[in-house]
């Protein structure tokens, strides 16, 4: 596997996974360890910003247009951004299990169901195939009826109807 498909990507999208890549393992290593110390603080200060970051570079990416450029997963990024200012807000004024249960809230909200979502729904560009191809080429249908040997850069089709705005196939690099 190569960073080809992410260096190739769109801007937001590059940003968007530049913060939401360390964000995740970050996390992990937070929720997993003491708190309360010097160290939880930083990498919580960290953490909380690299949030912030990947839920504004999400409103910039619009693969899939459900109303005006915007799908559900963005009202994940808008519960990120004051789940954000409330988790701050509660350690500040020490409401400590508020404040667990937020960033808790955030992590496996933000991050691992809004990862889950993406991964499951959305065209996997990395490896170089839609991960649920649909009718007539639509990967947020049910089904798969394309030629799976077609080549979909030099003719992209979607379903009438379908909100994906982009159906390229980049075949693999690593192959």
């Amino acid at each position: 596997m190569t960073l080809e498909p992410l260096l190739g990507a769109p801007l937001a999208v590059q940003i968007h996974v530049t913060a939401v890549t360390p964000a995740a393992l970050l996390g992990a290593y937070i929720l997993l360890r003491s708190k309360g110390t010097p160290l939880h603080r930083l990498l919580g200060r960290i953490w909380m910003a690299l949030m912030v970051v990947t839920a504004v570079s999400s409103f910039f990416i619009h693969e899939l247009d459900l109303l005006y450029g915007f799908s559900p997963i963005h009202l994940l990024s808008i519960a990120t951004l004051f789940g954000s200012w409330n988790a701050i807000a509660a350690a500040r004024r020490g409401d400590i299990r508020l404040h667990k249960r937020i960033v808790a809230g955030l992590y496996f909200g933000g991050i691992v169901l809004a990862g889950l979502i993406t991964f499951l729904h959305w065209p996997d560009h990395a490896r170089g195939r839609l991960h649920r191809r649909g009718m007539d080429g639509c990967p947020c249908r049910g089904g798969d009826r394309l030629d799976p040997g077609r080549n979909r850069a030099a003719s992209p089709t979607r379903a009438p109807g379908c909100p994906m705005k982009s159906l390229e196939f980049r075949p693999p690099t690593d192959i």
